[in-house]
């Protein structure tokens, strides 16, 4: 049994390392994949679009990236110098699916466009702190797969271009917009899909079909003039900064799940086991009940506490001691249930104990008439005061039945 196993072990892994291996069609963008969706051939032919300036791909924020020149090993004599000063004559290009960005990057951003740079992004979907910012909306809607849209030009309208897109397809509104905004290229459904946007003394270009920047879509030689074209914009002594960043993080972050997306088959793995280990726990969770921890009702001290202070009260035969504790209880639980002054216990103060508690009048004068008796006497005999503990508890049996006629 164990040879047929080996056996079969050894042929499936001789298949699989014959088979031919499939094509990668995940969108990356990445400027080092020579996947369809990688962008490995725009990156390398940005120098003949900027022959009179420099290309640099970056790993860092944009916050990073512009005030802070040197950290990735850069230094301080480099052209990327701080955004709020000299930092003319340059260009920073997005090329992804959903460009989304952070305040502190987007107002890095602002600013580095602001002192006369500019900016190029092209994705099908823009968060909304930078659409809003800019003053336009976009109108997103769902794309059917292996039908291509035609897009022109503004400046080369005689010439049609079809284009994929890879999840959505995006128009750009810019009737909210202000004035400084001149529209560069639409799609055949007369969607702005290219649009220069002015701001402070740079531009801002948007764009909404980044498949055209793809290796698939350059291959194609009716259609690869166009992503340099809409690149042509950008002023050919820029020194261009090509973000890495948003699409593939920090340089040294590249953890588990970033390399999963990249390999499809080590995803579906990942994604088997944490299925499984889901299902395990459920199931086991079902069949397994765990203890339930027998719990104490909770123990009144005070009712032991005040047992053993009333023995030895009672001990000493110190009637006079366990008399005044009761009567301060007593006057205590008048002040907190009745919300009475008890400065003063004159017989308007006992009319109204009678009427709120509903004791008879006569019941509560006796409380205050065996007290007073009681501390006339000295020593404290029993009859007195077992005769003011019984007014007491007359007291408290009828709050008990009054309460529960309620």
């Amino acid at each position: 049994m164990l040879i047929v196993i080996s056996v079969l072990m050894a042929g499936l892994i001789y298949v699989e390392s014959v088979r031919e291996k499939p094509v990668d069609w995940t969108p990356t963008f990445y400027n080092t994949d020579k996947i369809p969706f990688g962008t490995y051939i725009t990156y390398n032919l940005l120098d003949s679009v900027f022959p009179k300036g420099s290309v640099q791909s970056t790993r860092n924020t944009v916050y990073e990236e512009l005030y802070y020149p040197d950290y990735s090993g850069r230094n301080n004599d480099s052209i990327y110098l701080n955004a709020a000063e000299d930092e003319t004559g340059m260009a920073y290009i997005f090329i992804e699916k959903d460009f989304s960005i952070n305040k502190l990057d987007l107002e890095c951003l602002l600013n580095f466009v602001y002192v006369g740079n500019d900016v190029f992004i092209s994705a099908e979907a823009f968060s909304k702190n930078i659409l809003d910012s800019l003053q336009i909306k976009a109108n997103t809607s769902a794309s059917f797969l292996n039908k291509d849209t035609l897009y022109t030009l503004k400046e080369y309208n005689k010439k049609q271009y079809a284009f994929q897109s890879i999840e959505d397809k995006t128009g750009l509104q810019t009737d909210s917009a202000s004035s400084n905004y001149h529209v560069l290229g639409m799609s055949s459904q007369n969607d702005t899909t290219f649009v220069r946007i002015g701001y402070g003394g740079g531009n801002f270009y948007l764009h909404t079909v980044p498949y055209a920047f793809t290796n698939v879509a350059l291959l194609n030689t009716d259609k690869y003039d166009y992503a340099f074209r809409c690149l042509s914009y950008l002023p050919q002594d820029s020194y261009v900064i090509w973000d890495e960043y948003h699409k593939r993080g920090d340089a040294g972050q590249q953890g588990l799940l970033q390399v999963a997306k990249r390999y499809p088959p080590l995803k579906m793995a990942i994604t088997l086991t944490g299925i499984g280990i889901f299902l395990f726990l459920l199931f086991r969770s079902k069949r397994v009940q765990r203890i339930i921890p027998v719990i104490k009702p909770p123990v009144n001290s005070s009712l032991e506490f005040l047992s053993t202070i009333s023995n030895v009260f009672y001990k000493k035969r110190d009637y006079l001691s366990i008399a005044e504790n009761r009567y301060n209880f007593f006057l205590d639980k008048v002040r907190n249930r009745y919300y009475m002054r008890t400065e003063q216990l004159d017989g308007e103060f006992m009319k109204t104990l009678s009427l709120k508690s509903g004791v008879e009048q006569p019941s509560v004068e006796r409380i205050f008439y065996r007290y007073n008796r009681l501390r006339q006497e000295t020593p404290v005999s029993n009859a007195t005061f077992i005769a003011f503990n019984e007014a007491l508890e007359e007291f408290y049996k009828k709050i008990e039945i009054t309460n529960k006629t309620r």
